[in-house]
This record gives structure tokens, C-alpha cells and sequence, in this order.
């Protein structure tokens, strides 16, 4: 009975296995046939799209010890009018899947990949993915911390040290511009306010000095 049991489980995971090879063969496939049919342009804006609905678990240090997850996002947060339109053609498409959520007592639309094996099935975006997961994390811890930021406007909501010194770096770095979409106009914001508290105590600590 053991036996009989064990092979009857063996059987299925191979079937689960090849279940879900074949998914994400047809996948991959469908998405690659709709990102080949679109303009230069348009598949600039349909990866920043990926990019922005995309969160990074695990030790993001390690080569292997990492994964890529979904990350929802408020559809007006895409405020390009390009990226609007591609995001209404891939919610047609079922490769984005949109909601809606209560924030701050009102009811807003979201939208989030529709399928999370599309972020290791398709070849093209993780690739993208992997090499730009360092600045994925940090764009969305500090998305994170604008949001509460926004809520209370306090300075011990902002940011020092490294962690402003890295996304100071990044806001002028030319790739992350380009293929991320940088940052947006709230954390450009967050950055400049944290740039400016971190000035006046420079200064207050020379003039102690002095």
C-alpha cells in the first residue's frame, strides 16, 4: 500500500510538473508574441510598467537566495500617458490584473501581474529583473516610507545617512532613469526634503564648531 501510494504521489508531481512547464512555456510565449508586436517605445514603457509592479524577497545581497514578487500599485500613480495605454492593453491582454482598495477613506484602482510565474518565466523581464533588483528594493522601500511620510510630514519620517546617499545617487544615474522610470514626483520630493534637514545640521554642527 506504501508503494502504491508513494508511486501514486510520484505520478502526480510529475504531472504537476509538467502541468506547470507547459504553463509556463504558453506564457512566456503569449506574452513574448505581444511585447514583439510593440513599438521600441512602447515596450520601454510596458517594462517600466513590469518593473514598478514587481517587489524583491529574500537576502537581496545573494546571487541565488532571492526571488522576485507581485507588488500592487495604484493605477494613477502612472501618470505618463504612454504608459496608461499600455497598462489598459495589458489588463486586456489578462497579462495585469486591476482592483480597487480603500486608501485614505476613498476607494482607488490598483493593478498587479496577473500571473506571478510570468516574473521568472519570461526570459526578458528576469533578466531585468535580476540585474536591476538592488535598485527595485530600494525605489520600493522608499516608496513605502513616502507613503507614511505623505500622511504625517514629519522630519523623522526622512531619510540620512547611507540609505540618502544611495538614493541620491540613483535619482542622477542615467539607467535607472531610463529603464525603471526613476523616481517619481513624491519621493523626488521625500529625497529634496531629506537633502535639505540633512544640510541644516551640517550647518548647525559647523557653526557649534565654530
Amino acid at each position: 500500500v506504501k508503494n502504491g501510494s508513494f508511486e501514486q504521489t510520484r505520478t502526480l508531481n510529475i504531472s504537476t510538473y509538467r502541468e506547470l512547464g507547459g504553463i509556463r512555456g504558453a506564457l512566456e510565449k503569449r506574452v513574448g508574441s505581444i511585447y514583439a508586436a510593440l513599438s521600441s517605445e512602447e515596450q520601454l514603457a510596458t517594462q517600466k510598467i513590469f518593473l514598478r509592479l514587481v517587489g524583491i524577497g529574500g537576502d537581496l545581497e545573494s546571487e541565488t537566495e532571492w526571488k522576485p514578487i507581485r507588488r500592487r500599485e495604484l493605477r494613477s500613480k502612472f501618470e505618463n500617458g504612454l504608459e496608461q495605454e499600455i497598462l489598459v492593453k495589458l489588463i486586456n491582454e489578462n497579462l495585469l490584473v486591476s482592483d480597487y482598495q480603500i486608501a485614505d477613506n476613498h476607494q482607488q484602482s490598483t493593478v498587479e501581474i496577473a500571473h506571478e510565474i510570468l516574473l521568472t518565466s519570461w526570459t526578458t523581464l528576469n533578466e531585468c529583473i535580476k540585474e536591476h533588483r538592488l535598485a527595485i528594493a530600494l525605489r520600493n522601500r522608499l516608496n513605502d516610507d513616502v507613503a507614511r511620510w505623505k500622511k504625517k510630514k514629519t522630519d523623522n519620517e526622512l531619510w540620512g545617512g547611507s540609505k540618502l546617499e544611495q538614493v541620491v545617487e540613483l535619482s542622477k544615474d542615467k539607467t535607472f532613469i531610463e529603464v525603471l522610470g526613476g523616481f517619481s514626483e513624491d519621493a523626488n520630493q521625500f529625497i529634496s526634503a531629506s537633502v535639505n534637514i540633512r544640510e541644516r545640521q551640517r550647518r548647525r554642527t559647523i557653526d557649534v564648531l565654530g
